[in-house]
């Protein structure tokens, strides 16, 4: 009974939305876009956000991105995965100091988390803002 109820939650899961992450794209505080969302439904979009979540907890444990977030000096403030994709928080105030060398490792190191976990083209945003946590609420503050 609950094995079915789970399969029906995931067959259901909502499909990814390829438009709204194009709208990064036009956002002045964005920094850096790469690849794009897949279209994908049910098991699939599912599927796909498992596997963006497991990307993420791989980055969290590897020094070398940590080390390019806020509290290690560096100008990342944190960042987040979404169902769809990454989004890499960058100070707002620090964004001059994140290079285009900085981007490409921390691509590399994006993608060889992905690349562990069988996933290629991970769609990420680097964007200019922070994003404050309290319990369930949250705020982008740009």
């Amino acid at each position: 009974m609950i094995q079915d109820q789970l399969n029906q939650r995931i067959e259901n899961t909502n499909s990814t939305n390829p438009e709204y992450f194009k709208k990064f794209e036009t956002d002045p505080a964005t920094i850096a876009i790469f690849n794009e969302v897949p279209l994908l439904g049910g098991r699939a979009a599912y599927s796909w956000g498992e596997s963006l979540y497991s990307i993420a907890k791989t980055i969290q444990n590897d020094d070398n991105f940590t080390n390019y977030l806020e509290e290690h000096g560096g100008p990342l403030t944190g960042y987040a995965v979404s169902t769809d994709y990454m989004l890499i928080y960058v100070a707002p105030e620090k964004r001059n100091e994140l290079t285009s060398e900085d981007i490409k490792i921390i691509m590399e190191i994006i993608n060889q988390a992905a690349a562990d976990h069988g996933v290629e083209n991970v769609p990420v945003v680097f964007h200019a803002s922070r994003i404050e946590i309290s319990g369930l609420d949250y705020t982008l503050d740009s």
